[in-house]
């Protein structure tokens, strides 16, 4: 049954999206998407409502009775989009928020979504320190500039 449900959310999120991508094409919006930036986008995408589907699924386990759902939409759907970035800026939040900001999954996931239908390699400068601090203790390996990346961007290694 999870698996079902699953499909189903996976089919209206990508309903979601095309309609969204429609109307703002419609609107006169400024895409700059390659063949790869687009697959960045539609892998993000999908990990992303797949990590969302499983996070609800199991808050929604959690919840003793049904009328204590829509209680709970402020805490666990809208809070977290805040913090990742989607209605604000990442760093309109006090300072020690935009850092936990910066581990969130979520404000990743948006950041690579942003990349791959804008092309805008600004967007991951939301999160690089969050990058830099993990290279700088070992656990990835450096990586070129991006599109719309400067060189004085780049962290020095």
């Amino acid at each position: 049954m999870v698996i079902g449900n699953l499909a189903v959310a996976l089919a209206i999120t990508a309903f979601q999206v095309l309609t969204l991508i429609a109307k703002a094409e419609l609107r006169g919006i400024d895409f700059h998407a390659t063949a790869s930036g687009v697959g960045w986008f539609v892998g993000a995408s999908i990990l992303l409502a797949v990590g969302m589907y499983g996070a609800a699924e199991t808050l929604a386990g959690r919840v003793p009775k049904q009328e204590e759902y829509i209680a709970r939409v402020l805490a666990d759907a809208i809070v977290p989009r805040f913090l990742a970035g989607l209605y604000s800026h990442i760093k309109a939040p006090p300072s020690a928020l935009t850092w936990i900001t910066r581990f969130l999954p979520l404000t990743h996931g948006l950041a690579l979504m942003r990349y791959g239908l804008l092309g805008d390699g600004r967007a991951w400068m939301q999160v690089a320190p969050v990058a830099r601090a993990v290279r700088r203790a070992g656990f990835a390996p450096s990586r070129p500039a991006m599109r719309g990346e400067s060189g004085s961007d780049r962290p020095s290694s």
